[in-house]
């Protein structure tokens, strides 16, 4: 939980990210539920050990579940 916490405060508060840059990210797919649209196949990318709930607050979502977000939301 202190991971999601510190993402989503970074994301709302445009902190930069200082994430290593070595290591290359896993870029997923996910369709994204917003209040007036809906957005196919929008690529997430996801660092080495990071929960993938991680990576959709970094990029401003909320998953739609714990373990295994597939529909985030926006």
């Amino acid at each position: 939980m202190p991971a999601l916490v510190e993402a989503y405060l970074a994301w709302k508060h445009n902190v930069p990210s200082d994430d290593d840059n070595t290591a290359a990210p896993y870029v997923f797919h996910v369709n994204i539920v917003r209040i007036a649209d809906f957005k196919c196949a929008v690529a997430i990318q996801q660092h080495p050990d990071e929960p993938a709930n991680k990576a959709h607050l970094r990029a401003g979502l909320i998953g739609c579940s714990l373990l295994q977000p597939s529909m985030p939301f926006a």
